[in-house]
């Protein structure tokens, strides 16, 4: 009997899988990154057509088959994509953040609080105003890193590492240059 897996997860990215199916990355507080299947989900009649969209969060569950899981039910919670779809540049900015937790975070990887900072960073896109969205992205990668390890927490950032993303715009608005340059380090020494 498999084990069926039930857990709320951010859908990172989606590629075509055998003639009807989709393959997911997944972002999960108890799984880390996971590679999931949905198979017929590109038919027109797919029951999950509709739900199993990039950029949105879903309560799902997943069974562990041979070297991969697959989705065999999902409940949707919210699609940031449609609410994102009327910011500008806030769609390629969600692009960027879920491109770098693909890269960074290994699969199977677990770190609940990523999970919560990514849905965090996604829920504020779309209320952020447009002239803040590049604070959002420095704040949210510069926590991304720190909870990766890659970035040690010093005590001028230390209101950038923790409580909630927004109150944390100021502050990386006055160290931009900084953060910048401290992520880029970061970014080269993980050698992505």
């Amino acid at each position: 009997m498999y084990r069926i897996y039930e857990t709320e997860a951010v859908i990172l990215s989606a590629s075509p899988s055998a003639e009807f199916g989709r393959a997911y990355t997944l972002l999960t507080p108890e799984l880390g990154i996971v590679v999931a299947r949905a198979e017929g989900v590109r038919k027109s009649a797919s029951k999950f057509r509709y739900t199993l969209q990039t950029l949105s969060t879903l309560s799902l569950s997943l069974v562990r088959g041979k070297g991969f899981y697959r989705i065999v039910h999902a409940e949707p919670r919210s699609s940031y994509r449609r609410l994102l779809s009327g910011a500008v540049g806030a769609l390629p900015l969600a692009a960027r953040v879920a491109w770098l937790l693909r890269r960074m975070v290994g699969e199977g990887e677990t770190n609940p609080k990523l999970f919560a900072v990514t849905k965090e960073f996604l829920t504020l896109l779309s209320t952020t105003p447009r002239e803040s969205l590049p604070l959002l992205e420095i704040a949210t990668v510069m926590r991304i890193l720190s909870l990766l390890g890659y970035f040690p927490e010093r005590s001028e950032y230390a209101d950038m590492f923790e409580g909630p993303l927004a109150p944390a715009l100021p502050l990386v608005g006055a160290l931009r240059e900084h953060l910048i340059k401290d992520i880029n380090e970061a970014l080269s020494a993980s050698h992505l």
